[in-house]
């Protein structure tokens, strides 16, 4: 399993990096930027990712990043380090702090492009982004959900055809987050940023109770612990369903490796979403399902 890799918002990064006036060099041009992301060199990548982020903090942002020369190099950049990402595992070296710094800024980036693009442009780039590495409850992954019909083609494929087991946990977990924006909620939830028809709420869904289901313990386990951060009474049956059909099997009551059994994540998960519906048990106990 990967190291953690965070996804944090330009703002930090551009703590990291320096602002625009602080920057020992010049800004570059689009054409500039996208001859360094065609480097075979990392630390000119890295470098150019870095100046990329400033630029888009300017006034040149939108110029920059609807640069069709720009928009070609970034996503053919992804598609590269998303096979290295990929090798790493095969090879047993892990790709480092730097390189993982590095994709966070690519992701950033990637989020103000796809911003401003068309749906037709907008598949394309989610279909690369939904293969890259990030946390399965980043603020990244959130983002990805948020996009719904236009990458759940994506991300269902990403459960059947992951090169790497990450992959497949990641794109679960989305499909969770996705079930879990998209669920009825006492209360105002997130806005969703592009809408989640009926049919493809059905196909996600019996995603997850495929992946609730999934013979690898960590994919059962994300799903569970991201519909747990989402308040609806749709969310508690689906875990309370899962528990009374899961009850007595060896795979559910017993511990994964360093991790608790897979029924305490269930409790868990299920005592928050009753709490935040109000129907906690004493002593912070869920109430058993019915």
């Amino acid at each position: 399993m990967r190291a953690p890799i965070s996804i944090v918002p330009v703002g930090f990064l551009m703590m990291a990096v320096g602002t625009p006036a602080q920057a020992q060099t010049p800004d570059l041009s689009a054409q500039e930027i996208a001859r360094l992301f065609a480097s075979p060199t990392l630390s000119v990548r890295i470098d150019a990712a870095g100046r990329a982020l400033r630029v888009v903090k300017t006034s040149q942002a939108r110029e920059v990043l609807l640069d069709v020369n720009f928009q070609n190099a970034l996503l053919d950049l992804l598609r590269r380090e998303n096979v290295a990402y990929e090798r790493s595992f095969q090879g047993g070296q892990p790709l480092g702090e730097a390189w993982s710094e590095y994709d966070s800024q690519l992701a950033d980036l990637s989020m103000s492009l796809v911003a401003l693009v068309s749906p037709q442009q907008q598949r394309q780039w989610l279909a690369e982004l939904v293969r890259g590495a990030y946390n399965p409850d980043s603020r990244f992954a959130t983002w990805l959900a948020g996009y719904g019909d236009l990458d759940i083609d994506a991300l269902l494929d990403l459960t059947r055809t992951a090169a790497r087991q990450p992959q497949r946990e990641n794109a679960y977990a989305v499909l969770a987050e996705m079930v879990g924006l998209s669920a009825f909620k006492p209360r105002a939830s997130l806005p969703y940023l592009t809408a989640l028809s009926f049919a493809n709420r059905q196909r996600a869904l019996k995603a997850i109770d495929e992946g609730l289901h999934h013979q690898e313990s960590s994919i059962p386990r994300q799903i569970v612990i991201t519909l747990g951060r989402h308040t609806s009474p749709e969310i508690l049956t689906i875990l309370q369903n899962f528990d009374r059909g899961s009850r007595g099997q060896p795979s559910y009551s017993g511990r994964a490796g360093h991790n608790s059994s897979l029924q305490a994540e269930v409790e868990k998960a299920t005592a928050k979403v009753q709490a935040g519906l109000g129907q906690g048990g004493p002593a912070g106990q869920p109430v058993p399902g019915r």
